[in-house]
């Protein structure tokens, strides 16, 4: 495909230019436009329960189960959310995620209501829920172990707002914003997760057990590239840790290390905007990188990545991490982002290294 015509307004250097011109460019280029027209959102608790030791039968927390019911001319979605609490009534500092196998795979405890997922590996095919699943995913978002630090634990099977397989953008939270969708900026699936975040922000504002003003997003892989683009465009949130987001997520997109621009738009072309292919097969003409995404992010940050997952870039996601903080204080603004490694590859580290941070920060 024939590269995309960059104009010159965006090639100046970063620090000299309005950090909105970076922003444009993202938006243009890589994750699309998102909506601003909200749909109507009409909450349904769908159950209600207390957090139940499996060995002690001691009462740890408390559950409460939510369809969101988003609709919008006529077409609708219905992502389930969970919340685990600690015990008491709250409102408590909350982490919110996107799973990628269905909510009750990232808690032991029982209640949490079996869901039919995508197959992570196999486009289109669905994946029936079977009781050996359960807490299966917990190394992904450990909502057992943050309940347990006094925080509550939010999530919505990622899938429910849109699936990951390309069907020309049809499907999940698409099918309410078609006119989006003919765009060469369109928002695709990596918007589509982080406008899910934000519709997550807009239950919590209204939800007592939940204090709206401390609530931190975290994301693995390509959940921690959504992550850090829903800082961007919501400012609602009050921190955020990417794990191994990799390019489009913390790493550079220049560098030669890791996932290929031209791989991840042949393998997922549903990720990025439509005007991403052009820019995917020059990424040496890329005008900024993802520095200027961090830099835009007024919050805390926690950049982390496993010091051997060569697929994520760890040094190019360091790089960026240093370029973000020198290009706030250049702008006379706070550093903001943190960087660490753990052990190990592409996997999710430990959880107690992040709920340190949200300690520090929240």
């Amino acid at each position: 495909m024939d590269s995309v015509f960059i104009p010159k307004r965006f090639l100046a250097r970063p620090y000299e230019r309005d950090p909105q011109k970076g922003l444009r460019f993202f938006e243009k280029y890589v994750y699309g436009v998102i909506p601003t027209e909200l749909p109507d959102m009409k909450p349904s608790v769908e159950e209600e329960g207390s957090l139940v030791d499996p060995k002690t039968g001691e009462i740890k927390g408390n559950r409460k189960q939510v369809w969101l019911n988003l609709s919008r001319e006529g077409k609708s979605i219905r992502p389930l959310l969970l919340i685990q609490t600690p015990p008491g009534k709250g409102p408590f500092a909350a982490v919110v995620n996107l799973n990628m196998f269905g909510n009750d795979t990232v808690t032991n405890y029982r209640g949490a209501l079996p869901q039919i997922t995508w197959s992570y590996h196999i486009p289109r095919l669905q994946i029936n829920p079977h009781a050996g699943r359960r807490g299966s995913k917990r190394n992904r978002f450990d909502m057992d172990e943050i309940v347990k630090r006094g925080y509550a634990a939010v999530t919505v099977y990622y899938g429910d707002l849109d699936p990951d397989f390309h069907d020309g953008f049809k499907n999940g939270v698409h099918a309410l914003y078609p006119e989006f969708q003919e765009r060469g900026d369109n928002f695709a699936s990596l918007g589509a997760w982080s406008w899910g975040f934000s519709r997550i922000m807009d239950y919590l504002e209204t939800e007592p057990l939940i204090d709206a003003k401390l609530v931190a997003l975290y994301g693995f892989s390509r959940i921690g590239k959504a992550a850090l683009h829903a800082m961007v465009h919501d400012t609602r949130f009050a921190a955020v840790m990417a794990d191994s987001s990799g390019k489009g997520g913390a790493a550079p997109f220049k560098r030669k290390v890791g996932e290929a621009l031209t791989w991840m738009r042949g393998v997922f072309p549903h990720w990025f905007a439509k005007n991403f292919a052009g820019v995917a097969e020059t990424p040496e003409r890329i005008p900024t990188d993802q520095h200027e995404l961090i830099a835009a992010i007024d919050k805390p940050i926690l950049i982390s990545v496993g010091n051997k997952d060569t697929w994520s870039d760890p040094e190019g996601q360091h790089l960026m991490v240093q370029k973000a903080n020198g290009l706030r204080c250049l702008r006379g603004q706070e550093p903001r982002a943190e960087f660490s490694t753990y052990p190990g590859g592409h996997a999710p580290g430990p959880w107690a290294q992040r709920l340190d941070f949200l300690d520090r920060n929240l």
